[in-house]
């Protein structure tokens, strides 16, 4: 997670899931096609932001998925919203 964006935004908040060890995988195929979903729970109402999507990938070139501008800034910290309290 990149609270602030990544190098490719500055007005969001960036979300990732990263491969820790792609050695440890059973069957490491050349390439493959992955689905995932990453989510944000609120935490006042209970309410979710989620963002699905499909990567194709090879283990040499990426070991990392996700969105550079998962949520806007503005939504985040909106504090109605309920995602980010304190």
């Amino acid at each position: 997670m990149h609270p602030l964006g990544d190098q490719y935004s500055t007005n969001s908040l960036s979300l990732y899931l990263q491969l820790h060890d792609p050695k440890e995988l059973l069957d490491p195929e050349p390439r493959m096609m992955i689905e995932l979903a990453l989510c944000i729970l609120g935490q006042k109402y209970g309410r979710h932001f989620t963002v699905r999507g499909r990567f194709v990938f090879t283990f040499e070139s990426n070991l990392g998925w996700g969105w550079s501008n998962f949520m806007a800034l503005n939504t985040f910290k909106d504090q109605s919203r309920g995602y980010l309290v304190g």
